[in-house]
């Protein structure tokens, strides 16, 4: 169970979900200054979440941490496999995304189209990212995602601080009941955030430093 509930976060994943506005959130998980919160959708069995916590880093380390796909298996909670497509420039992405589910459950999968813009005043960075079922053929014994819409927000507080908030709605697909998944819907959230602020030290995204992405400090 705990490698479906992945494909609650994205993650490479990425703030605007269309259809519901910033209220009704509940707190569900708090731990080491993460918070994770939930509510529900119109049209969903699925709840929508929100993840938010403070790291010590700025806004290119970030970018380079969610842009390094070969990494992502290594925070992405329960992610065996990501792959890049296609990338038309600095702020655009397609890529490939699988997770490894425990027998008796089919494997899921989905291509991910992600847009990275930044405010130009506030220098906030939000990465928009839907699912594209379509985009390549199903292999046999995988269930691919029917429905994935997620956002990142990058929020620069100081010179060495940034807010991160995690937003996803998503249809995991096949027959795994809805009530189950929303029963422990914080662990996946969480981890992925908590593996995140652990490779977010490491040198190589610490010093890392992106032309493309202007820091507000």
């Amino acid at each position: 169970m705990k490698y479906i509930l992945f494909f609650y976060i994205l993650l490479s994943g990425f703030f605007c979900l269309n259809a519901q506005n910033t209220e009704n959130w509940e707190l569900v998980k708090e731990k080491e200054g993460i918070k994770i919160y939930a509510r529900k959708v119109n049209n969903s069995p699925f709840d929508e979440l929100l993840g938010i916590y403070i790291t010590n880093t700025r806004l290119s380390s970030i970018v380079s941490l969610l842009k390094d796909y070969n990494n992502q298996p290594n925070w992405v909670f329960a992610n065996v496999e990501t792959s890049l497509l296609n990338a038309p420039n600095n702020f655009e992405w397609y890529y490939y995304m699988k997770t490894d589910a425990p027998w008796p459950v089919a494997d899921r999968d989905i291509i991910i189209h992600a847009v990275l813009t930044q405010d130009s005043l506030s220098h906030t960075i939000h990465v928009n990212v839907k699912g594209i079922p379509q985009y390549l053929k199903v292999n046999k014994g995988i269930v691919r995602l029917p429905y994935l819409k997620s956002s990142w927000e990058f929020i620069p507080i100081s010179a060495d601080k940034t807010m991160i908030r995690l937003q996803i709605l998503t249809d995991i697909g096949g027959e795994v009941p809805a009530w189950l998944v929303n029963m422990v819907k914080e662990k996946a959230p969480l981890n992925t955030l908590m593996l995140m602020r652990e490779e977010l030290k490491k040198d190589k995204y610490k010093n890392a430093r992106l032309p493309y992405i202007k820091e507000k400090f």
